[in-house]
Protein backbone atom coordinates (compact mmCIF):
# COMPACT_ATOMS: atom_id res chain seq x y z
CA UNK A 1 0.00 0.00 0.00
CA UNK A 2 1.33 3.33 -1.23
CA UNK A 3 2.17 6.23 1.43
CA UNK A 4 -0.34 8.86 1.67
CA UNK A 5 0.60 12.96 2.47
CA UNK A 6 -0.76 15.58 2.57
CA UNK A 7 0.03 18.41 -0.12
CA UNK A 8 -0.72 22.18 0.61
CA UNK A 9 1.20 25.82 0.35
CA UNK A 10 0.77 28.34 2.71
CA UNK A 11 -0.70 30.95 0.24
CA UNK A 12 -3.87 30.88 2.34
CA UNK A 13 -3.92 31.01 5.87
CA UNK A 14 -7.32 28.57 6.05
CA UNK A 15 -6.01 25.90 3.52
CA UNK A 16 -2.91 25.46 6.34
CA UNK A 17 -5.23 25.45 9.01
CA UNK A 18 -7.49 22.39 6.73
CA UNK A 19 -4.61 20.60 6.16
CA UNK A 20 -3.78 20.12 9.88
CA UNK A 21 -7.52 19.54 10.76
CA UNK A 22 -7.00 16.47 8.18
CA UNK A 23 -4.18 15.18 9.63
CA UNK A 24 -5.80 15.23 12.68
CA UNK A 25 -8.80 13.53 12.62
CA UNK A 26 -7.52 11.13 9.99
CA UNK A 27 -4.95 10.38 13.01
CA UNK A 28 -7.70 10.15 15.20
CA UNK A 29 -9.90 7.43 13.36
CA UNK A 30 -7.05 5.45 11.98
CA UNK A 31 -4.10 6.26 14.35
CA UNK A 32 -1.83 6.95 11.49
CA UNK A 33 0.15 10.20 11.11
CA UNK A 34 -0.21 11.75 7.64
CA UNK A 35 2.89 14.11 6.72
CA UNK A 36 2.53 17.57 5.68
CA UNK A 37 4.53 18.51 2.57
CA UNK A 38 4.61 21.35 0.11
CA UNK A 39 6.21 19.05 -2.73
CA UNK A 40 4.89 16.17 -5.20
CA UNK A 41 6.29 12.67 -4.70
CA UNK A 42 6.01 9.10 -5.39
CA UNK A 43 2.90 8.68 -2.96
CA UNK A 44 -0.91 9.51 -2.83
CA UNK A 45 -2.13 12.48 -2.04
CA UNK A 46 -4.56 14.45 -0.74
CA UNK A 47 -3.86 17.87 -1.98
CA UNK A 48 -5.66 21.02 -0.04
CA UNK A 49 -6.95 24.24 -2.15
CA UNK A 50 -7.12 24.63 -6.00
CA UNK A 51 -5.33 25.46 -8.68
CA UNK A 52 -4.85 29.08 -7.60
CA UNK A 53 -3.48 28.62 -3.89
CA UNK A 54 -1.63 25.15 -4.47
CA UNK A 55 1.34 24.81 -6.73
CA UNK A 56 0.94 20.82 -7.04
CA UNK A 57 -2.68 21.64 -8.36
CA UNK A 58 -1.45 24.22 -10.52
CA UNK A 59 1.00 22.61 -12.10
CA UNK A 60 -1.61 19.48 -12.90
CA UNK A 61 -4.26 22.03 -14.18
CA UNK A 62 -1.56 23.41 -16.58
CA UNK A 63 -0.67 19.98 -18.14
CA UNK A 64 -4.32 19.40 -18.93
CA UNK A 65 -4.95 16.55 -15.96
CA UNK A 66 -7.55 18.11 -14.34
CA UNK A 67 -10.75 20.53 -15.23
CA UNK A 68 -11.59 24.02 -13.56
CA UNK A 69 -13.34 22.73 -10.46
CA UNK A 70 -17.26 23.19 -10.58
CA UNK A 71 -17.59 25.49 -7.63
CA UNK A 72 -17.75 29.57 -8.05
CA UNK A 73 -14.34 31.46 -7.21
CA UNK A 74 -15.04 33.17 -4.35
CA UNK A 75 -17.91 31.72 -2.88
CA UNK A 76 -18.41 28.89 -0.13
CA UNK A 77 -19.70 25.95 -2.76
CA UNK A 78 -17.06 23.30 -2.08
CA UNK A 79 -16.10 19.83 -3.79
CA UNK A 80 -14.25 16.67 -3.56
CA UNK A 81 -13.06 14.76 -6.35
CA UNK A 82 -10.90 11.20 -6.64
CA UNK A 83 -7.79 10.98 -9.53
CA UNK A 84 -6.09 7.85 -10.81
CA UNK A 85 -3.51 8.41 -12.60
CA UNK A 86 -1.71 5.05 -13.87
CA UNK A 87 -1.70 4.08 -9.83
CA UNK A 88 -1.21 6.98 -7.93
CA UNK A 89 -4.36 7.84 -5.92
CA UNK A 90 -5.28 11.88 -5.66
CA UNK A 91 -7.74 13.57 -3.72
CA UNK A 92 -8.26 17.03 -4.21
CA UNK A 93 -10.06 18.55 -1.34
CA UNK A 94 -10.96 22.17 -2.16
CA UNK A 95 -13.49 25.07 -2.59
CA UNK A 96 -13.78 28.79 -3.48
CA UNK A 97 -12.47 30.60 -0.80
CA UNK A 98 -10.58 29.66 2.22
CA UNK A 99 -13.52 28.75 4.86
CA UNK A 100 -15.27 26.88 2.10
CA UNK A 101 -12.08 24.54 2.00
CA UNK A 102 -12.52 24.47 6.16
CA UNK A 103 -16.09 22.91 5.28
CA UNK A 104 -15.29 20.41 3.03
CA UNK A 105 -12.39 18.94 5.10
CA UNK A 106 -14.90 18.43 7.89
CA UNK A 107 -17.28 17.40 5.37
CA UNK A 108 -14.91 14.49 4.37
CA UNK A 109 -14.98 13.13 8.07
CA UNK A 110 -18.03 13.20 8.67
CA UNK A 111 -19.43 11.32 5.11
CA UNK A 112 -17.00 8.99 5.36
CA UNK A 113 -15.30 8.48 9.18
CA UNK A 114 -18.55 8.89 10.07
CA UNK A 115 -17.21 11.57 12.57
CA UNK A 116 -20.00 13.78 14.33
CA UNK A 117 -19.60 17.31 15.81
CA UNK A 118 -21.92 18.42 18.90
CA UNK A 119 -21.00 21.63 20.11
CA UNK A 120 -20.31 19.38 23.91
CA UNK A 121 -18.03 16.76 22.32
CA UNK A 122 -17.38 15.10 19.15
CA UNK A 123 -18.36 11.17 18.05
CA UNK A 124 -15.00 9.47 16.69
CA UNK A 125 -15.54 6.34 15.67
CA UNK A 126 -12.12 4.02 15.01
CA UNK A 127 -11.36 3.04 11.58
CA UNK A 128 -8.37 0.81 9.89
CA UNK A 129 -8.94 3.73 6.50
CA UNK A 130 -10.82 6.05 5.21
CA UNK A 131 -10.91 6.09 0.76
CA UNK A 132 -9.78 8.60 -1.42
CA UNK A 133 -10.83 7.04 -4.40
CA UNK A 134 -14.72 7.04 -6.18
CA UNK A 135 -14.71 10.82 -4.35
CA UNK A 136 -16.95 13.03 -6.01
CA UNK A 137 -19.10 15.77 -3.91
CA UNK A 138 -20.17 19.21 -4.70
CA UNK A 139 -21.72 21.03 -1.88
CA UNK A 140 -23.27 24.79 -2.54
CA UNK A 141 -25.22 26.44 0.55
CA UNK A 142 -28.70 28.14 0.36
CA UNK A 143 -28.03 31.14 2.70
CA UNK A 144 -25.25 33.81 1.88
CA UNK A 145 -24.79 34.42 5.90
CA UNK A 146 -25.62 31.82 8.14
CA UNK A 147 -24.32 31.95 11.69
CA UNK A 148 -24.87 32.93 15.81
CA UNK A 149 -25.43 36.22 17.57
CA UNK A 150 -23.92 35.97 20.87
CA UNK A 151 -25.68 38.19 23.39
CA UNK A 152 -24.71 39.78 26.72
CA UNK A 153 -27.79 38.24 28.90
CA UNK A 154 -25.34 36.50 31.57
CA UNK A 155 -25.68 33.22 33.01
CA UNK A 156 -23.95 29.58 34.27
CA UNK A 157 -20.66 29.75 31.89
CA UNK A 158 -21.61 27.06 29.49
CA UNK A 159 -24.49 29.75 28.33
CA UNK A 160 -22.89 33.00 28.08
CA UNK A 161 -19.87 33.79 25.95
CA UNK A 162 -19.00 36.90 28.20
CA UNK A 163 -17.63 33.96 30.15
CA UNK A 164 -15.72 32.64 27.70
CA UNK A 165 -11.58 32.35 27.56
CA UNK A 166 -9.58 32.44 24.18
CA UNK A 167 -9.65 28.43 24.55
CA UNK A 168 -13.45 28.36 25.45
CA UNK A 169 -13.64 30.77 21.82
CA UNK A 170 -11.20 28.63 19.60
CA UNK A 171 -13.73 25.66 20.17
CA UNK A 172 -16.78 27.57 19.28
CA UNK A 173 -15.41 29.16 16.42
CA UNK A 174 -14.17 25.89 15.50
CA UNK A 175 -17.25 23.98 15.91
CA UNK A 176 -18.84 27.19 13.76
CA UNK A 177 -16.92 25.70 10.68
CA UNK A 178 -17.53 22.02 11.52
CA UNK A 179 -21.45 22.84 10.93
CA UNK A 180 -20.88 24.79 7.88
CA UNK A 181 -21.60 28.51 9.52
CA UNK A 182 -19.86 31.82 8.20
CA UNK A 183 -21.16 34.73 10.66
CA UNK A 184 -20.54 35.40 13.94
CA UNK A 185 -21.92 38.30 16.04
CA UNK A 186 -20.53 39.57 19.12
CA UNK A 187 -23.02 41.91 20.98
CA UNK A 188 -21.98 41.60 24.48
CA UNK A 189 -20.51 44.88 25.47
CA UNK A 190 -17.65 47.17 24.00
CA UNK A 191 -15.00 46.07 26.08
CA UNK A 192 -12.56 48.49 26.17
CA UNK A 193 -13.42 50.73 22.90
CA UNK A 194 -13.98 53.61 24.89
CA UNK A 195 -10.65 53.43 26.31
CA UNK A 196 -9.14 52.77 22.93
CA UNK A 197 -11.15 55.31 20.98
CA UNK A 198 -11.07 58.39 23.41
CA UNK A 199 -8.63 57.77 25.77
CA UNK A 200 -11.21 57.21 29.01
CA UNK A 201 -9.62 55.64 32.02
CA UNK A 202 -10.11 51.84 31.93
CA UNK A 203 -9.85 52.55 36.31
CA UNK A 204 -12.88 54.86 36.60
CA UNK A 205 -15.04 52.71 33.70
CA UNK A 206 -14.08 49.60 36.04
CA UNK A 207 -15.03 51.08 39.34
CA UNK A 208 -18.64 52.42 38.15
CA UNK A 209 -21.71 51.12 39.35
CA UNK A 210 -24.25 50.42 36.53
CA UNK A 211 -27.06 49.29 37.50
CA UNK A 212 -28.95 46.32 39.30
CA UNK A 213 -29.78 43.06 37.20
CA UNK A 214 -29.12 42.74 33.75
CA UNK A 215 -27.84 46.19 33.45
CA UNK A 216 -25.06 45.49 35.56
CA UNK A 217 -22.09 45.58 32.99
CA UNK A 218 -19.59 45.15 35.62
CA UNK A 219 -16.71 43.47 33.15
CA UNK A 220 -15.81 40.03 34.78
CA UNK A 221 -12.27 40.22 33.86
CA UNK A 222 -10.42 43.49 33.81
CA UNK A 223 -11.14 45.75 30.56
CA UNK A 224 -7.53 45.84 29.05
CA UNK A 225 -7.42 41.77 29.22
CA UNK A 226 -11.04 42.13 27.63
CA UNK A 227 -9.56 44.40 24.82
CA UNK A 228 -6.80 42.00 24.14
CA UNK A 229 -8.30 38.67 24.46
CA UNK A 230 -10.90 40.58 21.24
CA UNK A 231 -8.09 40.87 19.56
CA UNK A 232 -7.02 37.43 19.74
CA UNK A 233 -10.46 36.58 19.13
CA UNK A 234 -10.93 38.21 16.06
CA UNK A 235 -7.42 37.23 14.39
CA UNK A 236 -8.49 33.59 14.79
CA UNK A 237 -11.72 34.41 12.83
CA UNK A 238 -10.05 36.15 10.11
CA UNK A 239 -7.52 33.24 9.96
CA UNK A 240 -10.27 31.14 9.31
CA UNK A 241 -11.76 33.33 6.70
CA UNK A 242 -15.45 34.11 8.86
CA UNK A 243 -17.85 36.90 8.68
CA UNK A 244 -18.15 39.01 11.94
CA UNK A 245 -21.30 42.03 12.19
CA UNK A 246 -19.81 44.86 13.39
CA UNK A 247 -22.38 46.96 16.40
CA UNK A 248 -22.19 50.66 14.87
CA UNK A 249 -24.07 53.59 14.64
CA UNK A 250 -26.94 54.45 17.61
CA UNK A 251 -25.85 51.48 19.55
CA UNK A 252 -26.43 52.57 23.20
CA UNK A 253 -28.51 50.47 25.27
CA UNK A 254 -28.28 48.74 28.59
CA UNK A 255 -25.71 46.59 27.64
CA UNK A 256 -23.06 49.17 25.59
CA UNK A 257 -23.97 51.67 28.33
CA UNK A 258 -21.44 55.01 28.29
CA UNK A 259 -18.57 55.26 30.94
CA UNK A 260 -20.26 58.37 32.85
CA UNK A 261 -16.25 59.92 32.23
CA UNK A 262 -17.14 60.75 28.59
CA UNK A 263 -20.44 62.17 28.86
CA UNK A 264 -18.62 64.11 31.33
CA UNK A 265 -15.75 65.43 28.65
CA UNK A 266 -17.52 65.19 25.89
CA UNK A 267 -21.29 66.35 26.82
CA UNK A 268 -23.26 64.94 24.07
CA UNK A 269 -26.92 65.79 24.08
CA UNK A 270 -29.56 62.79 23.99
CA UNK A 271 -32.82 62.56 22.42
CA UNK A 272 -36.21 62.29 24.41
CA UNK A 273 -37.89 59.36 24.79
CA UNK A 274 -41.38 58.59 25.68
CA UNK A 275 -40.40 54.79 26.56
CA UNK A 276 -39.26 54.26 29.71
CA UNK A 277 -36.85 51.62 29.78
CA UNK A 278 -33.01 52.45 29.47
CA UNK A 279 -33.87 55.97 31.45
CA UNK A 280 -30.16 56.04 32.76
CA UNK A 281 -28.13 59.10 30.97
CA UNK A 282 -25.37 55.79 30.25
CA UNK A 283 -27.65 54.29 27.82
CA UNK A 284 -29.17 56.89 26.52
CA UNK A 285 -29.15 57.18 22.60
CA UNK A 286 -27.15 60.45 21.47
CA UNK A 287 -28.81 63.10 19.38
CA UNK A 288 -27.29 62.52 16.33
CA UNK A 289 -29.39 65.42 14.60
CA UNK A 290 -26.30 67.10 16.17
CA UNK A 291 -23.35 66.49 13.67
CA UNK A 292 -21.00 66.33 16.99
CA UNK A 293 -23.00 62.94 18.40
CA UNK A 294 -23.40 61.55 15.50
CA UNK A 295 -19.47 62.02 14.80
CA UNK A 296 -18.67 60.61 18.17
CA UNK A 297 -20.83 57.40 17.68
CA UNK A 298 -18.80 56.83 14.28
CA UNK A 299 -15.51 57.25 15.85
CA UNK A 300 -16.00 53.84 18.08
CA UNK A 301 -17.28 52.33 14.53
CA UNK A 302 -14.27 53.26 13.20
CA UNK A 303 -11.85 52.32 16.24
CA UNK A 304 -13.79 48.84 16.24
CA UNK A 305 -12.54 48.70 12.94
CA UNK A 306 -8.77 49.50 13.65
CA UNK A 307 -8.51 47.73 16.64
CA UNK A 308 -10.32 44.29 15.81
CA UNK A 309 -12.64 44.31 13.20
CA UNK A 310 -12.99 43.85 9.15
CA UNK A 311 -15.57 47.18 7.67
CA UNK A 312 -17.31 44.18 5.90
CA UNK A 313 -20.90 43.87 7.72
CA UNK A 314 -22.53 45.85 10.20
CA UNK A 315 -25.19 45.83 12.35
CA UNK A 316 -27.05 49.13 13.80
CA UNK A 317 -29.55 48.36 17.19
CA UNK A 318 -31.17 51.30 16.04
CA UNK A 319 -33.38 52.45 18.65
CA UNK A 320 -34.45 49.01 19.90
CA UNK A 321 -37.79 48.44 22.73
CA UNK A 322 -37.65 52.30 22.69
CA UNK A 323 -39.88 55.35 21.19
CA UNK A 324 -39.15 59.04 21.13
CA UNK A 325 -42.73 60.19 20.57
CA UNK A 326 -46.06 59.12 21.17
CA UNK A 327 -46.58 60.92 17.68
CA UNK A 328 -46.45 58.18 15.52
CA UNK A 329 -45.16 60.11 12.34
CA UNK A 330 -42.57 62.05 13.99
CA UNK A 331 -40.57 58.81 15.93
CA UNK A 332 -40.61 57.42 12.30
CA UNK A 333 -39.59 60.45 10.63
CA UNK A 334 -36.46 60.70 13.69
CA UNK A 335 -36.04 56.97 12.79
CA UNK A 336 -35.66 57.14 9.68
CA UNK A 337 -33.42 59.59 9.05
CA UNK A 338 -31.11 58.11 11.87
CA UNK A 339 -30.98 55.14 9.76
CA UNK A 340 -30.78 57.22 6.43
CA UNK A 341 -27.75 58.98 8.41
CA UNK A 342 -26.09 56.11 9.11
CA UNK A 343 -26.15 54.33 5.93
CA UNK A 344 -24.88 57.35 3.88
CA UNK A 345 -21.92 57.32 6.13
CA UNK A 346 -21.19 53.54 6.23
CA UNK A 347 -20.76 53.96 2.19
CA UNK A 348 -18.55 56.89 2.43
CA UNK A 349 -16.32 55.44 4.59
CA UNK A 350 -16.64 51.88 3.97
CA UNK A 351 -17.84 51.44 0.18
CA UNK A 352 -19.51 47.85 -0.40
CA UNK A 353 -20.12 47.48 2.63
CA UNK A 354 -23.00 46.12 4.62
CA UNK A 355 -25.57 47.24 6.80
CA UNK A 356 -27.79 44.99 8.82
CA UNK A 357 -30.99 46.74 10.02
CA UNK A 358 -32.18 44.89 13.76
CA UNK A 359 -35.39 43.31 13.28
CA UNK A 360 -35.99 43.18 16.35
CA UNK A 361 -36.60 47.94 16.35
CA UNK A 362 -38.76 47.13 13.68
CA UNK A 363 -40.88 43.87 15.49
CA UNK A 364 -41.03 46.50 17.97
CA UNK A 365 -42.25 49.45 16.96
CA UNK A 366 -43.03 49.21 13.30
CA UNK A 367 -46.14 48.89 11.68
CA UNK A 368 -46.07 47.08 8.21
CA UNK A 369 -46.90 50.08 6.27
CA UNK A 370 -43.82 51.91 8.17
CA UNK A 371 -42.08 48.95 7.53
CA UNK A 372 -42.67 49.67 3.82
CA UNK A 373 -41.76 53.46 3.63
CA UNK A 374 -38.73 52.12 5.77
CA UNK A 375 -37.31 49.65 2.60
CA UNK A 376 -38.52 51.92 -0.15
CA UNK A 377 -35.93 54.48 1.07
CA UNK A 378 -32.95 52.24 1.32
CA UNK A 379 -30.34 50.69 -1.28
CA UNK A 380 -30.90 47.09 -1.80
CA UNK A 381 -27.46 46.58 -2.51
CA UNK A 382 -26.16 47.84 0.64
CA UNK A 383 -29.05 47.77 3.39
CA UNK A 384 -30.57 44.00 4.50
CA UNK A 385 -33.39 43.76 7.37
CA UNK A 386 -31.79 41.14 9.96
CA UNK A 387 -34.86 39.37 10.88
CA UNK A 388 -34.09 36.42 14.02
CA UNK A 389 -37.24 36.13 15.23
CA UNK A 390 -38.82 34.79 12.18
CA UNK A 391 -40.22 31.90 14.39
CA UNK A 392 -42.39 33.59 16.88
CA UNK A 393 -45.52 33.02 17.75
CA UNK A 394 -46.30 36.16 17.07
CA UNK A 395 -47.75 37.46 13.37
CA UNK A 396 -44.91 36.06 10.72
CA UNK A 397 -43.33 39.26 9.92
CA UNK A 398 -41.65 38.28 7.08
CA UNK A 399 -45.24 38.03 5.79
CA UNK A 400 -46.61 41.32 7.73
CA UNK A 401 -44.17 42.98 6.30
CA UNK A 402 -43.88 42.71 3.20
CA UNK A 403 -40.93 42.11 2.34
CA UNK A 404 -40.43 38.74 0.74
CA UNK A 405 -39.37 38.73 -2.52
CA UNK A 406 -38.89 42.53 -2.13
CA UNK A 407 -36.25 43.40 -0.11
CA UNK A 408 -33.14 41.62 1.14
CA UNK A 409 -33.68 40.30 4.69
CA UNK A 410 -32.44 37.14 6.79
CA UNK A 411 -34.48 34.53 8.33
CA UNK A 412 -34.28 33.57 11.73
CA UNK A 413 -34.72 31.75 15.10
CA UNK A 414 -34.77 33.41 18.09
CA UNK A 415 -35.21 31.02 20.76
CA UNK A 416 -36.14 33.66 23.11
CA UNK A 417 -36.53 33.95 26.98
CA UNK A 418 -33.03 33.47 28.59
CA UNK A 419 -34.30 32.30 31.78
CA UNK A 420 -35.37 28.58 30.36
CA UNK A 421 -32.22 26.45 29.35
CA UNK A 422 -34.48 23.52 28.65
CA UNK A 423 -35.38 22.09 24.94
CA UNK A 424 -38.26 24.00 23.41
CA UNK A 425 -39.45 24.86 20.32
CA UNK A 426 -42.14 25.15 18.03
CA UNK A 427 -40.44 23.48 14.82
CA UNK A 428 -43.76 22.83 13.03
CA UNK A 429 -44.14 26.41 13.01
CA UNK A 430 -40.53 27.60 12.31
CA UNK A 431 -40.83 25.10 9.15
CA UNK A 432 -44.10 26.06 8.17
CA UNK A 433 -42.28 29.95 8.31
CA UNK A 434 -39.44 28.39 6.59
CA UNK A 435 -41.14 27.22 3.32
CA UNK A 436 -42.32 30.80 3.25
CA UNK A 437 -38.35 31.95 1.90
CA UNK A 438 -37.53 28.45 0.54
CA UNK A 439 -37.47 29.88 -2.87
CA UNK A 440 -36.88 33.65 -2.19
CA UNK A 441 -34.19 34.78 -3.59
CA UNK A 442 -34.24 38.42 -1.16
CA UNK A 443 -33.69 36.07 2.00
CA UNK A 444 -29.99 35.91 2.08
CA UNK A 445 -29.09 34.33 5.77
CA UNK A 446 -30.40 32.24 8.62
CA UNK A 447 -28.94 33.56 11.32
CA UNK A 448 -29.81 32.03 15.53
CA UNK A 449 -30.01 33.87 18.32
CA UNK A 450 -30.43 31.93 21.64
CA UNK A 451 -30.55 33.87 24.65
CA UNK A 452 -28.53 30.98 25.91
CA UNK A 453 -25.81 30.43 23.66
CA UNK A 454 -26.08 26.72 24.18
CA UNK A 455 -28.83 25.42 26.03
CA UNK A 456 -30.60 23.07 23.92
CA UNK A 457 -28.19 20.58 22.09
CA UNK A 458 -31.14 19.44 19.15
CA UNK A 459 -31.25 23.55 18.00
CA UNK A 460 -27.68 23.56 17.81
CA UNK A 461 -27.81 20.70 14.89
CA UNK A 462 -31.49 21.88 13.65
CA UNK A 463 -30.35 25.35 12.60
CA UNK A 464 -26.76 24.68 10.95
CA UNK A 465 -27.99 22.06 8.89
CA UNK A 466 -31.12 24.16 7.89
CA UNK A 467 -28.71 27.12 7.16
CA UNK A 468 -27.36 25.20 4.59
CA UNK A 469 -29.95 23.42 3.02
CA UNK A 470 -33.20 24.62 4.34
CA UNK A 471 -36.21 21.85 5.15
CA UNK A 472 -33.19 18.80 5.05
CA UNK A 473 -33.14 18.60 8.89
CA UNK A 474 -37.08 18.47 9.66
CA UNK A 475 -38.35 18.09 13.34
CA UNK A 476 -39.95 14.69 13.25
CA UNK A 477 -36.82 13.35 10.97
CA UNK A 478 -34.27 15.44 12.71
CA UNK A 479 -34.72 13.66 16.11
CA UNK A 480 -34.39 9.92 15.19
CA UNK A 481 -31.39 11.32 13.35
CA UNK A 482 -29.75 13.16 16.19
CA UNK A 483 -30.68 9.69 18.34
CA UNK A 484 -28.49 8.13 15.70
CA UNK A 485 -25.67 10.70 15.61
CA UNK A 486 -25.42 11.34 19.13
CA UNK A 487 -25.19 8.19 21.41
CA UNK A 488 -23.73 5.43 21.18
CA UNK A 489 -25.21 2.12 19.71
CA UNK A 490 -25.75 0.37 23.46
CA UNK A 491 -27.63 3.59 24.96
CA UNK A 492 -29.41 4.61 21.15
CA UNK A 493 -32.63 2.75 21.46
CA UNK A 494 -33.40 3.74 25.32
CA UNK A 495 -32.22 7.42 24.58
CA UNK A 496 -34.48 7.26 20.89
CA UNK A 497 -37.02 6.15 23.91
CA UNK A 498 -36.74 9.00 25.92
CA UNK A 499 -37.19 11.91 23.23
CA UNK A 500 -39.92 10.28 21.59
CA UNK A 501 -41.57 10.24 25.02
CA UNK A 502 -40.61 14.02 25.08
CA UNK A 503 -41.09 15.00 21.54
CA UNK A 504 -45.01 16.16 22.00
CA UNK A 505 -43.89 18.51 24.73
CA UNK A 506 -41.17 20.56 22.49
CA UNK A 507 -43.31 22.27 20.51
CA UNK A 508 -45.58 23.10 23.35
CA UNK A 509 -43.25 25.25 25.18
CA UNK A 510 -42.20 28.65 22.91
CA UNK A 511 -41.51 32.23 22.93
CA UNK A 512 -44.02 34.88 21.80
CA UNK A 513 -44.33 38.83 22.86
CA UNK A 514 -48.21 39.91 22.02
CA UNK A 515 -50.05 36.84 23.05
CA UNK A 516 -51.16 36.71 19.37
CA UNK A 517 -50.94 32.27 20.11
CA UNK A 518 -51.17 30.78 22.81
CA UNK A 519 -47.72 29.42 23.66
CA UNK A 520 -45.31 29.77 26.34
CA UNK A 521 -44.97 27.29 29.05
CA UNK A 522 -41.72 27.49 30.91
CA UNK A 523 -40.00 24.10 31.81
CA UNK A 524 -40.48 24.90 35.06
CA UNK A 525 -44.15 24.49 35.07
CA UNK A 526 -43.22 21.27 33.98
CA UNK A 527 -41.37 19.71 36.36
CA UNK A 528 -41.64 22.07 39.33
CA UNK A 529 -44.15 21.18 42.19
CA UNK A 530 -43.34 25.11 43.58
CA UNK A 531 -43.79 26.89 40.31
CA UNK A 532 -41.66 29.63 40.41
CA UNK A 533 -43.85 31.90 38.20
CA UNK A 534 -47.49 32.94 38.83
CA UNK A 535 -49.35 31.08 35.94
CA UNK A 536 -51.73 33.71 34.19
CA UNK A 537 -52.78 34.75 30.59
CA UNK A 538 -49.21 35.27 29.00
CA UNK A 539 -47.82 32.24 30.32
CA UNK A 540 -50.61 29.30 30.38
CA UNK A 541 -53.36 29.17 28.31
CA UNK A 542 -56.85 26.94 29.03
CA UNK A 543 -56.10 25.75 25.53
CA UNK A 544 -53.32 23.78 26.52
CA UNK A 545 -54.67 22.29 29.78
CA UNK A 546 -55.74 18.80 28.16
CA UNK A 547 -52.09 18.33 26.76
CA UNK A 548 -50.07 19.63 29.65
CA UNK A 549 -51.69 17.76 33.01
CA UNK A 550 -51.73 13.97 31.11
CA UNK A 551 -48.33 14.86 29.81
CA UNK A 552 -46.74 16.00 32.80
CA UNK A 553 -48.05 12.75 34.97
CA UNK A 554 -46.83 10.71 32.10
CA UNK A 555 -43.51 12.60 32.02
CA UNK A 556 -42.87 12.00 35.79
CA UNK A 557 -43.67 8.48 35.97
CA UNK A 558 -41.54 7.58 33.14
CA UNK A 559 -38.28 9.52 34.73
CA UNK A 560 -38.80 7.64 37.79
CA UNK A 561 -38.69 4.47 35.87
CA UNK A 562 -35.68 5.30 34.35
Amino acid sequence: MRELKIVVNDYVKANVIAAKEFKKYYGLITGKTLEITDKDGDYDIVAIGNETNNDYIRDLYFKKGIEKFSYRYGSEEFSLKSYDFTGKKLLIIGGGRGRATLYAVYHYFEKFGSVRYFWDGERIPRKDNLPIEGIDIFESPRFKLRGQRYFAHRSLHRFQAEHWSFEDWNREIDWQLKKKLNTIALFIGLDDLFQRTFGISYDKAEKEYLGPGYENRKSFWPLKFRGELREKIYAYIHDRDLITMENCGTMTHWNTKTPQEFLDKFKPTFFKQTTVGYSDERALVWDIREQKNFDLYFELTKGNIKNFAKPEYFYTIGFAERMFSDDREENLRMKLFCYHKLIERLQTEYPGSKLALCGWDLWFKFTPEEVKTLADGLDKDTTFIMDYNSDSYDEDNLTKWGIIGEFPHTFGMFHGYEMNNDIRGDYYLTEERMECVLNDDKCEGFLFWPELSHSDTFALEYYPKNAWKPLSYTFDEGIEIFCDDRYNEGEREEMRSVWRKFKPVIPLMHWNMDNSKPAVMPMEYFFNINWRYKIDKLDFFDSNVDKFLPLRKDMVRFLRLK
